[in-house]
């Protein structure tokens, strides 16, 4: 009797202690906390409601109808499985010594930097400076579809004969009936400087469409007309839409670029021997 009353004392002593009621109170919250959430063990994978709606989402986009209980069943068991193998995966550290799955990854993050980059909006400056540092991304080379006239330069009045042939031909002749040789050719910049020399072919860009102006090279005199021309920057509605198309991309892609390196600088490199 006396044993118990002792007994009684000591577990009434040991109640009164603060530390004991910490750890009684600790021992509670987590049991409370195990009943209210549940304890996870490391590889319990939760399968929600949201899960199960996007597979059937999945399977109305691929088959255009929605799947039967059987066609869900089967579907989420495929995930379960895709699932369990990719975390297992992850936990081998498999990704670390195949460099396709490393790119795919590295691939991924680059393409989510660059969606989270905001939408940037050149100004017309910008547009401008943009078209006079990369102007031959846009330019292709001109090419001039010409005809012309020759008389040669040591003939007696050949200034005079041209004269009269330009008259003719802005009356409307036919070039190919005044009794000098008519020559015609399309040719890009340099084949016109090797044709025409180079003051000729500077000229060309001035020149107006189909009519006939005087020129001369060197050894001959020269009826020449611009029939048409190709090359050259677009016109200015699609050159303004490329450019801005291409102007934003290249701003969103140093962004990118820029929030990656950010990522990259919370981590730390040593050398090692």
């Amino acid at each position: 009797m006396r044993a118990r009353v002792e007994q009684s004392s000591i577990v009434k002593r040991a109640l009164q202690q603060p530390t004991l009621h910490f750890f009684i109170i600790g021992a509670l919250l987590f049991a409370v906390h195990r009943f209210v959430a549940g304890e996870a063990e490391p590889n319990t994978v939760f399968v929600t409601p949201s899960l199960k709606a996007d597979l059937a989402r999945r399977f109305q986009d691929d088959k255009g109808r929605p799947p039967s209980a059987a066609e869900a069943e089967a579907a989420l068991n495929a995930w379960k499985l895709e699932e369990a193998l990719f975390r297992e995966a992850l936990q081998q550290h498999l990704e670390r010594d195949d460099r396709a799955v490393r790119s795919l990854l590295i691939e991924k993050l680059r393409a989510q930097a660059l969606l989270e980059v905001p939408k940037y909006q050149p100004s017309e400056a910008e547009l401008a400076q943009w078209l006079e540092q990369h102007r031959s991304l846009y330019e292709s080379p001109r090419r001039y579809l010409l005809e012309w006239l020759v008389v040669e330069r040591a003939l007696p009045g050949a200034a005079a004969e041209r004269s009269q042939l330009e008259a003719k031909l802005n009356a409307g002749a036919d070039p190919s009936k005044l009794g000098r040789p008519l020559f015609g050719a399309n040719l890009n910049t340099v084949e016109a400087r090797e044709r025409l020399g180079d003051a000729l072919t500077n000229a060309l860009v001035t020149l107006p469409l189909g009519q006939w102006r005087a020129s001369e090279s060197a050894t001959e005199l020269l009826l020449l007309r611009v029939k048409s021309t190709t090359g050259g920057l677009p016109e200015a509605g699609e050159l303004r839409a490329r450019l801005l198309v291409d102007c934003v991309a290249a701003h969103q892609a140093q962004a990118a670029a820029l929030a990656l390196w950010k990522v990259a600088a919370r981590y730390r490199f040593e050398e090692r021997p």
